[in-house]
């Protein structure tokens, strides 16, 4: 059996859309789909009917990964450029910029209370097995979280307990993390 799209949007970006994630309702606002490209733009869409309701720019390469705060009122987006761009949806401002050097970004995932933002990737989660930790409101790196021995994948926080990360690898582990520093082992 084939199923087809609901709804779609021919030439969206300029380029590949590498990455989505759906932004949370608040009170004035419902939800959007936040969509990142290597046209290094990070764009806004109402979901009703696709249609476009902001764009993000200042990335100097194409965008990996984006994510939503739970609160529905930032997001995130990654670049190839080795940066974290963590902006405003409503007003669009870029509220912070983070260094996630030498390499690239290929996910990352705030946790469910919103305090913390998980980056993994080429370097941040990267070859090395690790994966960089910020505080959200501080926009400071806290730590890297360590135990694999490649590139980490994927992550993805707990929605039960808020400081329980999961991470995958390259190394064929799956390993559970204390967000805040310790691990579960």
């Amino acid at each position: 059996m084939k199923l087809a799209g609901v709804k779609s949007m021919e030439l969206a970006h300029e380029e590949s859309v590498w990455t989505a994630a759906w932004i949370p309702p608040t009170d004035s606002r419902s939800a959007l789909i936040l969509t990142g490209s290597l046209d290094e733009t990070v764009k806004l869409w109402r979901p009703d009917e696709l249609n476009p309701v902001g764009t993000n720019t200042g990335h100097c390469l194409g965008v990996v990964s984006v994510a939503a705060h739970p609160s529905g009122s930032l997001t995130a987006s990654a670049s190839l450029d080795s940066f974290v761009r963590v902006f405003d949806v409503d007003s669009n401002a870029t509220i912070t910029t983070l260094e996630a050097p030498p390499s690239e970004v290929w996910q990352m995932q705030f946790n469910p209370k919103g305090t913390i933002l998980a980056v993994a990737g080429g370097a941040c989660g990267s070859v090395d097995g690790t994966v960089s930790v910020f505080d959200v409101a501080r926009a400071k790196f806290l730590h890297h979280l360590e135990g694999h021995s490649m590139s980490v994948r994927s992550l993805v926080f707990s929605p039960v307990d808020a400081r329980m990360l999961c991470t995958a690898s390259d190394d064929t582990h799956v390993i559970l993390h204390d967000a805040e520093g310790r691990n579960f082992r």
